[in-house]
């Protein structure tokens, strides 16, 4: 399995809506199409919450579709999207927790489960990512706004000392 070196997918749940969102390390970012990949173990530093269903089952071609939008986006973004939507128990948010386990090794930057059904909460959600990165020394006497923006700058490959990977 190759992973690309710093792609990272993040993962934002809004209740009825799942989002994935690509950030290629290099562009196009290579994922398996033809095949799904096996569950493997994510990329150090990445921040998923839930574990794989073993019950899920039925949803190959979902997944090959939510890799090839990611994989075929419009070049002219900074990310690719993709966004699952649906009524509620119809099983979008475990497509989304099925996909990281499945395409997650392939995103070397990490991947980052973030809860977006209450705005509020979002800032330390996000926080919560820096501090699965390990981003370093200090991080956590940093405000909540300044881990925010060093997590957001560490995703985006703009921190001079790169996330691990």
């Amino acid at each position: 399995m190759q992973a690309e070196a710093g792609a990272t997918v993040l993962i934002g749940q809004t209740g009825e809506r799942q989002r994935l969102i690509a950030k290629p390390g290099f562009s196009p970012l290579q994922l398996p199409l033809d095949d799904i990949p096996k569950p493997a173990s994510l990329p150090p530093g990445s921040r998923m919450l839930m574990g794989l269903n073993p019950h899920f089952v039925g949803r190959e071609r979902e997944l090959q579709q939510l890799a090839q939008v990611l994989q075929t986006g419009d070049t002219a973004a900074i990310g690719q999207m993709a966004t699952i939507t649906g009524l509620g128990g119809v099983g979008k948010s475990q497509l989304a927790i099925a996909f990281a386990h499945h395409y997650g090794p392939f995103f070397a930057g990490g991947v980052y489960w973030v809860n977006m059904s209450d705005g509020a909460s979002v800032p330390a959600e996000l926080a919560q990512c820096g501090t699965a990165m390990q981003i370093g020394d200090g991080y956590a006497g940093l405000s909540l706004e300044e881990q925010v923006q060093t997590s957001a700058e560490s995703v985006a490959g703009t921190d001079p000392a790169p996330a691990p990977v």
